[in-house]
This record gives structure tokens, sequence and C-alpha cells, in this order.
């Protein structure tokens, strides 16, 4: 059962490290990710409708199960990423991090 409507009231009640589950269909937002969470679509029948963006603080998080229908993008600076997801065709990963020790692991499959 779903006790926010929201991601952005979901993260404020959260603490580093813990899960947000998307459980509706589609969640119309943009967002930013600004601490180290977990976030679970339910496969390509969830969708974010808006841009998800990794700020300072999202350290580690791990995106996945979930199709963005706008770009996601990864600020400078962060690492240790596990993003796994759908996107929208024509829209990409935009990874910030200009050093090559910044490490993260992106995978995604465009879909009409």
């Amino acid at each position: 059962q779903a006790t926010h409507s929201s991601f952005s009231s979901a993260q404020t009640a959260a603490s580093d490290g813990d899960m947000i589950t998307f459980l509706v269909n589609s969640l119309t937002e943009n967002i930013t990710v600004s601490k180290k969470l977990f976030m679970q679509g339910r496969g390509p029948g969830s969708i974010i409708n808006g841009t998800v963006t990794f700020a300072s603080g999202s350290d580690y998080s791990h995106l996945r199960d979930i199709k963005v229908l706008d770009n996601v993008t990864i600020n400078s600076g962060i690492k240790g990423l596990y993003l796994d997801l759908n996107l929208a065709v024509g829209k990409t990963v935009i990874d910030n991090n200009l050093q090559t020790e910044q490490s993260n692991f992106v995978n995604w499959l465009e879909e009409d």
C-alpha cells in the first residue's frame, strides 16, 4: 500500500539506504534524487513521466525496473550508481562525471 503520493514526499520521509517502490503505473514528476536510495519499479509498465536527476548525496543509489520518458542526468561527482531502466526513444543518460574514477553502472533499453 502506498504511503506517499509523490516521489519528493517519499524521499523526504526516507533515510539513506531506504527502499522506495513505485506502486503506481505512471508517476508524472521531475525527480531529483539527493539521498542514497534503492528505487524499484514494477517493470516496463511502471513509468516516470519526467526527468530523473542524481544530485549530491545520491552516491550508491539504485534505480531499476522502470521506464523514464525523459532524460536521466548524473551530476558531477556522483559515484556508485546502479541504473537498469528503459528510456523513451530519443532520450538518454547524461553522465557529467568527467573523471574516470567516478564509477557508475548504467544499463538501458530504448523503447518506443
